[in-house]
Parts: structure tokens; C-alpha cells; sequence
């Protein structure tokens, strides 16, 4: 039977019998090829898949699905899902997750396979569906930035996240793209240089958000798109001069110290002037804006002084003639403040990865 055959009988089979079971008979029904079939056209099929994932009305399809099956899995199988406390830890591509398996029905087979097929941040595991923590933690953090724009009536893509991957390995880095990020920040070169290396073959912007030394700026200029961190003249002219021709302008933002501490880097802000400017004129770099890391708060309103205080250098800069655009503020434990008080890039590490092990890189 040719294959187009086979996916037509599969797909109408499993929409028949599934549709009505989840409530999404019409939908269903004209995606279930992408679902069903993929249980047997073989690879070249599974790779057109995976081409077709991106499209809107598949993503649609999804998280209708998805909700669907959560709300009427009880119903259809009269068992119950399993609870948190018996999560299984597994390991994934070298990469840890954390795997929420779900009953067993022959019904259901098919349409696991669909899920894991459409969306990466699902994969198959011992007839049970799971989430890798990544992608889980992903949609929690693009929660929080997605209301506090709303709060502030700011619009959806106004900020930029930035995953914060150093002391994690190219595998979490791999995982991370497949749920949908695609630059990443690094604080340490050689570190950041092995994982541009291993991860060639995806798309991916690399920032450098480090602190720079003299020695590091030429493999800085020869392999990132950004750099957070200049805080020094000699830093920048570096930079500017190591900056390959062929390559576009490096992005850069200077960092300000605003809480004074000496253990942090960055400029003081009554310098940040005359830096700023001075900055703005050098070749084969691009000066964006300007970066912080506050000293730590834990109430909201404490960690909004610090980056509303960022927001002001910035527009005085403006009117000062510079053109900046970028506000590169907030991390796991203040995304929400930095947000509401204007940041256009929020790196964003341990709330996507988790916790790191500073001994396995």
C-alpha cells in the first residue's frame, strides 16, 4: 500500500476514535495523519514532521490536545494519573529531566507518539508521556514575563530571554533549543568556545555576560554577537579592533555598578557618561545599552529601585544624543521587577536549567 495510503487510513482511524474521546472531533480529525502516521512512514516521514512542527495551527493543535487529554484521560481510562511523588528521574541525550509518566491505554498510544513527534520538549518513555524540565521550566518563566507585560501594557515581544547556560552542558544547551530558545549567555570563554564548537550545527546567538579580561577580548570578538559586560575604555577598544571585518558590528552594553560593591563589575554611574560616549565612537562595534546585577531583594518593590534607576541613565544617555535601545537587567529571582521597569533582555539561568553543579560542565 503506498505510504500517503497508509497515513490517510491511520490518521482517519485515529481521529475517529480519538476525537471523540477528547472533544476535538474536527481538529483532530484533519490533523490526525501528523499524529497517527507517524507511527509508520519510517524517518523521511518523522523529518517532515518536525519540519511542519513550527507552523501556528500545529502549535494550536497542541495545546488543545494537550489540555484535552489532561481533562479527559481520567474519564476515557478510569485510572488516574500518577502523582508527583512518583515522578521518575531519567536521563535524556546525556541531559537530566524529570519524567511525569501517564497510564497506559491502547488508545492512547498513538497519540502519545503524535505529541512527541510534534513537540520537541515531549519525548516517549516506557509508554508515558513526558516533559523535560527545561521546556517545563521554560513555559513557567515565559509565564512570569508575560504578565508582567500585560501589566505594564508592554507588548509580548519586547523582551528578549536570554538563557543563561554556563557551568551546564552542550546537551542542556541542545535540550533548551529543541523547547524553543535559541541565544545563550556564557561568562566563562573556553567554556562558552566548547560549546559553540559542539552545538555548530544549530542556529544559535551566543552573549558573552561575564567579566572581561584583557587576555579573553579576541576570542570575545572573533565568536559572540553580544557582549553585556564592557565596563572599561581599553575593554571596548579591544573589542573594536578584534572584531573580525567579515563579520556584522558586535553588540555591546556597559555595565553599571549601582550598588557600589567591590566584589561586582561595572562602571559607577557618574563615569557612565563620558564611558558611554566614548564607546559610541569606536568601529566594528555597536553600542546597545546597559546592563546590571543589583545587589540581591526579595520584595518586588526592593528589586524595581535598582532597575528603574538603570532605566534613567539609559534615557539621559538618549538625551544626550546616544541612541540606545537595550536594557539587559533581571535574572531568576527578579525577572518580574526587571520587566516592570522597562527590560528589553532578562538572562535568565537556574530557572530554566536548574541548580548548577560548578564541578560537571
Amino acid at each position: 500500500m503506498p505510504r500517503l495510503a497508509r497515513r490517510r487510513i491511520a490518521g482517519g482511524i485515529a481521529g475517529r476514535t480519538l476525537g471523540p474521546h477528547f472533544g476535538m472531533s474536527c481538529g483532530l480529525e484533519r490533523q490526525a495523519p501528523f499524529a497517527a502516521g507517524a507511527c509508520i512512514v519510517g524517518q523521511q516521514g518523522r523529518r517532515n514532521l518536525l519540519r511542519r512542527q513550527r507552523a501556528g495551527r500545529r502549535q494550536v493543535l497542541i495545546h488543545q490536545f494537550e489540555q484535552a487529554f489532561h481533562r479527559q484521560l481520567m474519564g476515557l481510562t478510569g485510572s488516574r494519573i500518577q502523582p508527583v511523588t512518583e515522578r521518575q528521574k531519567t536521563r535524556e541525550r546525556g541531559s537530566r529531566v524529570w519524567a511525569e509518566k501517564i497510564c497506559d491505554h491502547p488508545l492512547l498510544n498513538t497519540a502519545l507518539m503524535g505529541i512527541a513527534v510534534l513537540n520537541p520538549s515531549y519525548a516517549l518513555l516506557d509508554n508515558g508521556l513526558i516533559m523535560t524540565a527545561i521546556a517545563s521550566n521554560l513555559q513557567a518563566v515565559n509565564h512570569i514575563i508575560a504578565q508582567a507585560l500585560r501589566t505594564v501594557q508592554r507588548r509580548g515581544d519586547d523582551v528578549k530571554l536570554l538563557a543563561v547556560s554556563k557551568a551546564f552542558p552542550a546537551a542542556a544547551v541542545r535540550e533548551a533549543y529543541q523547547a524553543g530558545l535559541s541565544t545563550f549567555g556564557e561568562s566563562y570563554v573556553q567554556e562558552a568556545l566548547d560549546k559553540i564548537e559542539t552545538l555548530r550545527d544549530l542556529p544559535l546567538q551566543w552573549h558573552f555576560i561575564g567579566p572581561i579580561q584583557s587576555n579573553k577580548t579576541r576570542a570575545i570578538a572573533q565568536h559572540f554577537s553580544w557582549v553585556h559586560s564592557v565596563d572599561r575604555l581599553n575593554i571596548a577598544e579591544r573589542l573594536s579592533a578584534q572584531r573580525p571585518a567579515n563579520l556584522l558590528p558586535l553588540n555591546v552594553c556597559i555595565q553599571v555598578n549601582l550598588s557600589g560593591e567591590e566584589s561586582k563589575s561595572g562602571v559607577a554611574p557618574e563615569q557612565l557618561a563620558e564611558l558611554a560616549q566614548s564607546v559610541a565612537l569606536l568601529p566594528h562595534i555597536e553600542l546597545r545599552g546597559l546592563m546590571t546585577i543589583p545587589a540581591p531583594a526579595s520584595k518586588l518593590a526592593a528589586q524595581r529601585v535598582p532597575f528603574a534607576r538603570l532605566r534613567e541613565l539609559l534615557q539621559a544617555l538618549n538625551d544626550q544624543g546616544l541612541e540606545l535601545d537595550t536594557l539587559s537587567m533581571g535574572m531568576s529571582h527578579d525577572i518580574e521587577a526587571a520587566v516592570l521597569e522597562g527590560a528589553t533582555i532578562v538572562r535568565v539561568g537556574t530557572a530554566i536549567f536548574g541548580e548548577r553543579n560548578y564541578g560537571e560542565k
